[in-house]
């Protein structure tokens, strides 16, 4: 029951549904940006992994963290050695009171809690396991570790985007 599709070159790669492509190609767009080519660089390898034979999850889950991570430096004013729980609280919350007031405040609030638990579920990938044998990540698992991965993605390069205009 998944979906893949050949490229140009005959390559086969996991596809999706159309939410979970829409979702990437929304996250691509804004990446096209010079700023972010590092982070695209990630965020592609993360769909590579993904559309692998056999999908590598463990990988796509990692790559699709670093993209994050790296938009997330950019748009911090006070520069950061990772992404953690700890650096969205205390940099990021900052500058969502910036841009969102009253409701929207409250709504931004909650949405980089939810942010905050996707960083945790990422890091037990990122790091190593107590574990003789590594397991790799199920796909379903994957699959929604990347999806969400897009979707925080674009929402922190909105984020830096309209920090960048409200600094000129």
């Amino acid at each position: 029951n998944l979906y893949y599709e050949a490229d140009k070159k005959g390559g086969v790669h996991y596809r999706g549904d159309d939410e979970f492509i829409t979702v990437r190609h929304s996250a691509l767009a804004g990446l096209a940006l010079p700023r972010y080519s590092a982070a695209r660089e990630e965020f592609e390898k993360a769909y590579g992994y993904l559309g692998a034979h056999p999908p590598q999850t463990k990988d796509a889950i990692t790559t699709q963290f670093e993209s994050l991570e790296i938009v997330f430096k950019l748009c911090s004013v006070v520069k950061c050695q990772r992404l953690g729980t700890e650096e969205i609280k205390n940099l990021f919350q900052p500058l969502l009171s910036k841009i969102y007031k009253e409701t929207d405040g409250l709504v931004a609030g909650k949405l980089r809690a939810g942010f905050e638990d996707w960083v945790s579920a990422a890091h037990f990938y990122r790091h190593g396991q107590a574990v003789e044998e590594p397991k790799a990540p199920p796909l379903e698992i994957c699959i929604l570790m990347v999806s969400q991965g897009a979707s925080w993605l674009r929402w922190l390069i909105e984020v830096d985007q309209t920090l960048q205009q409200n600094n000129r």
